[in-house]
């Protein structure tokens, strides 16, 4: 095999792995009413198959994680657009999903339908579907004890609007989302517990997520993912700083690791790919560097088709590797979050005349001088967190969906045998679980210096 040396700047964007739920939908004459008399579809009946969890064999998990990775890719690729080349995108597709998984619970009709196919769980039964939400969560929390991993959920409803949610909603939430329900006012101290939640589940990484609630809002979700490990062997600091040329192809000089040894690698005229294993071996931090005159973003588009036959030929190679140590951060909200959904197919759950959440509270749950017209989502941010030294990685996310209500009130509430793979320009990277193939961060970066490294004055020092 050649040696190459690539010298162009590299870009990164990271996504954390995605995870999502899916209902069977059920007969024309299974309705609910909503507080106006009105029948509406439901998926299934109440109390059946939609709250029971099926039991997957491991090739089941593995195949619903190879349908949902592809979500994962096309949304990096969206958001990346909408980024540029001169920023770094960093995702956890996971974090959004999970959220997702949670309100397709309550949506139905085209609301549902366009969850569940924009990442690709249309053709899985609902059990099975929720038994691989409700194991993906355990599972990633147990399948390596030397990589501090947290997957957190909890959910608050307005209870100066509604006296409680669903209970079938609540109840699918809490079994197989591990998700406290709790009433709030959504006001500023709402505002503060919710921060301090993502706070403490991220371990200080994102102590922030929102300013504000929507107006009228009634349930805000929320997921948070954390993840520290180190290499499994340590990388090796290089010898001072090194030039990247960045998105912009202009030179950058940031402080790099370096390393060579055996890892499971992949190359074709797109790309070159390589995995480093945190721990125990559970997961694993890859990168993807594009061939000269390709692109990150047009790497992600290759992986959202090629991902899981490019993960089936890996090969364990001798690589001489070299990349920058960075640091990026990211928030997506607002409209930007909703084009990229949009894209993907994500539209009807924000139109406030054509979504239909109404399976996420019932006519009784409304207090008799509440008129509430309908239920939409009114907002989805999602803020990250990534870091990697010669030690290893943190990586985390917290996501949050806004369900609001349209009311009639307008109150507001150099060596033969091996490949070089050298990490100099844009580049796409991210961590996943290795038995399933479960993507938990993907990302782009396409300048390693945008943010300061926590080691600076170190390296600095380093006696070569």
């Amino acid at each position: 095999m050649k040696n190459r040396v690539f010298t162009k700047a590299m870009s990164a964007a990271i996504c954390l792995p995605l995870a999502m739920a899916a209902f069977v939908g059920c007969s024309d004459d299974e309705v609910n009413n909503n507080q106006n008399g009105e029948n509406i579809p439901s998926k299934e009946v109440v109390g059946g198959e939609r709250l029971s969890l099926a039991s997957l064999t491991q090739e089941k998990k593995s195949n619903i994680s190879a349908r949902t990775n592809g979500f994962s890719w096309k949304m990096l690729s969206e958001v990346a657009k909408q980024k540029g080349n001169a920023n770094n995108t960093f995702l956890s597709p996971l974090s959004l999903a999970i959220d997702l998984g949670m309100l397709q619970n309550g949506a139905n009709g085209d609301t549902y339908t366009e969850i569940v196919n924009s990442i690709g769980l249309q053709d899985f039964s609902s059990s099975e579907v929720n038994s691989y939400f409700s194991s993906i969560i355990s599972d990633l929390q147990k399948a390596d004890p030397t990589v501090d991993l947290n997957v957190a959920n909890i959910i608050y409803y307005n209870n100066n609007l509604v006296s409680e949610l669903n209970p079938d909603f609540t109840k699918f939430i809490t079994t197989s989302y591990e998700a406290p329900v709790k009433g709030g006012a959504m006001d500023q101290s709402t505002v503060d517990e919710v921060n301090q939640w993502c706070n403490e589940q991220t371990k200080g990484t994102i102590p922030h997520i929102i300013d504000r609630f929507s107006n009228n809002c009634i349930i805000a979700l929320l997921n948070a993912i954390y993840l520290k490990g180190d290499f499994t062997n340590k990388l090796m600091p290089t010898m001072g700083k090194q030039v990247f040329q960045n998105g912009e192809n202009k030179d950058v000089f940031q402080h790099g690791i370096t390393t060579m040894r055996n890892m499971s690698y992949f190359e074709d005229s797109e790309l070159q790919y390589c995995e480093i294993p945190l721990g125990g071996k559970a997961f694993n931090v890859f990168f993807a560097l594009p061939k000269e005159g390709k692109n990150a973003v047009g790497t992600a588009d290759n992986l959202a088709s090629n991902w899981n036959k490019m993960i089936q030929n890996l090969s364990d190679t001798l690589v001489y590797f070299t990349a920058p140590q960075f640091k990026t951060e990211l928030e997506i909200k607002g409209d930007s979050m909703r084009r990229a959904m949009g894209a993907l197919g994500i539209k009807t759950m924000f139109d406030e005349k054509e979504a239909d959440l109404r399976g996420c509270i019932t006519s009784k749950d409304f207090y008799p001088y509440t008129d509430i017209l309908n239920l939409y989502v009114g907002n989805v941010a999602q803020k990250t967190h990534f870091e990697i030294s010669t030690d290893g990685v943190k990586a985390s996310a917290a996501t949050i969906i806004e369900v609001v209500a349209k009311v009639t009130s307008t109150e507001p509430v150099v060596i033969p045998d091996h490949v070089v793979m050298n990490v100099n320009h844009p580049f796409v990277f991210g961590i996943r679980e290795a038995s399933t193939g479960t993507i938990l961060f993907n990302g782009i970066c396409n300048d390693p210096t945008l943010m300061e490294i926590d080691n600076e004055n170190e390296l600095n020092n380093i006696p070569f």
